[in-house]
């Protein structure tokens, strides 16, 4: 979508984070004015921490968690709607450009880029199996690793398509984020061009003020149930705290065989793409590439 990087943008000195952003950091115009989409899958709660991060950046206003219509109506044009919306919302806050977080967006990338053609795209692709665990943490509906499998694959299949279609399009990795932070937000910055601020490394710092901003429930909608206040807090808990080491590779420790081996009989073609290690020897493999990072 980018949790720990949207929340480090909102820490910047004369702004406040919104509390999901999806990605792109816009104004009609110039590259340095485009709005900014960080879609991201469910279950990875760095899309939170990224759109804190950049929530508190001096010309950066995240909103969050928002449906983007599958259709145009004739009688509205989608752009002027559009802009005029999150324009008014980074006016509220004070900044000049905007940014969005919202994980379904990840499949409505192009239907975006119509509407905001100067869009930046930032897709934080975490391990499908920590996707999975963070799922079935919080979810409602009753769920196996193989439906969280399949949705996955399908998601990021479709994201990875549609990138030659796109004009501004980034992928990150969950764990790089996590492991890597600096480096990684520098890159992100210079994507949408958003000058850097040593605050969007103390987001968590003040992620607990923008999370006001959601403290309501989530009407239901479609299959999805209505999601408490509760339980919305609860999933974005993580944004108030520092990036952990912790968060990344949970799978080896805290999956079983049997949803692992479920997991990966329905994916591990696209772990394997993507440099997640499969098969028996991948927590051996997953735990030496931590350390080499750390």
């Amino acid at each position: 979508m980018v949790t720990h990087a949207v929340a480090a943008l909102d820490n910047l000195s004369d702004a406040r984070a919104c509390p999901q952003i999806g990605g792109k950091a816009f104004r009609q115009g110039s590259a340095d004015q485009s709005p900014c989409k960080i879609p991201t899958l469910p279950g990875c709660q760095t899309a939170g921490a990224a759109r804190s991060a950049f929530g508190f950046q001096p010309s950066f206003a995240g909103y969050a968690e928002r449906r983007f219509p599958a259709t145009y109506s004739a009688r509205i044009d989608p752009e002027s709607a559009v802009r005029a919306f999150y324009d008014a919302y980074a006016e509220q806050q004070g900044k000049p450009r905007w940014g969005e977080k919202t994980p379904t967006y990840v499949q409505k990338m192009k239907l975006i880029q119509r509407a905001v053609p100067e869009a930046r795209f930032v897709h934080v692709i975490r391990d499908g199996r920590d996707v999975a665990l963070s799922v079935l943490d919080r979810t409602v509906r009753d769920l196996t690793a193989g439906d969280i499998a399949k949705r996955w694959q399908k998601k990021i299949t479709k994201a990875r398509e549609d990138k030659p279609k796109l004009h501004h399009y980034m992928e990150i990795r969950y764990e790089d984020l996590i492991l890597d932070t600096e480096p990684v937000l520098r890159q992100v910055c210079e994507f949408i061009e958003l000058p850097w601020d040593d605050s969007l490394l103390t987001y968590h710092e003040r992620s607990a003020d923008r999370l006001k901003e959601m403290a309501r429930a989530l009407p239901a909608e479609g299959r999805a149930k209505e999601l408490s206040v509760e339980r919305r807090m609860a999933t974005h808990e993580m944004t108030t705290k520092p990036p952990s080491a912790d968060r990344v590779a949970r799978w080896r420790t805290q999956m079983t065989a049997e949803q692992r081996e479920e997991f990966e009989q329905i994916a591990g073609s696209l772990l394997d793409e993507l440099g997640y290690p499969t098969g028996p020897d991948a927590i051996e493999k997953a735990t030496a590439q931590i350390e080499a990072a750390a």
